[in-house]
């Protein structure tokens, strides 16, 4: 789950991530209400967070936890498009988005590969890992991921460069 949080994280857009509900218990078992029936730490994730209801024919949102000011904690809304946009910066919201490219599977290869014969002061690729923010070759920006083998190959010994 987390690194599919980090690659959500990494997209360049807005990310609606919906979850079924399941009850809240508090001292000595007493229900207390709902929360979201998912990975705990998603809610630190994210900047708004909405309890969905049905009134009727209309669907409802109660703000469940927010960082944003126009989004006030434990307001109740009828649920749109319209009612986000009227809160929201409309050129945020509406932007093209920019891809990503992630490492491709010849880079991961290649990497691997260096790894197994160049030994890196410790906490090298943790360090890379950190300053990416993935846990995995795989998800590394391709970008970041052709310095990283830029920088193992000026590391490779003489004898592995002339063979």
């Amino acid at each position: 789950m987390k690194r599919l949080a980090n690659l959500i994280m990494a997209l360049d857009m807005n990310v609606v991530i919906t979850a079924h509900a399941k009850a809240e218990y508090g001292q000595n078992f007493a229900k207390i209400g709902y929360t979201f029936d998912g990975w705990k730490q998603l809610d630190y994730w994210f900047d708004l967070v909405v309890e969905l209801s049905k009134k009727g024919k209309k669907r409802m949102a109660k703000v469940a936890k927010t960082r944003i000011e126009l989004f006030p904690d434990d307001e109740v809304f009828e649920w749109s498009y319209n009612a986000i946009k009227r809160r929201c910066d409309v050129g945020i919201l509406e932007r093209e988005a920019s891809a990503v490219q992630l490492a491709s599977p010849q880079q991961v290869a290649e990497i691997k590969e260096l790894l197994a014969v160049v030994r890196l002061p410790e906490g090298t690729t943790d360090k890379w890992f950190a300053k990416a923010g993935v846990d995995v070759w795989e998800d590394m920006p391709a970008e970041a991921m052709s310095k990283c083998i830029e920088y193992v190959k000026n590391r490779l010994p003489a004898s592995a460069m002339a063979a």
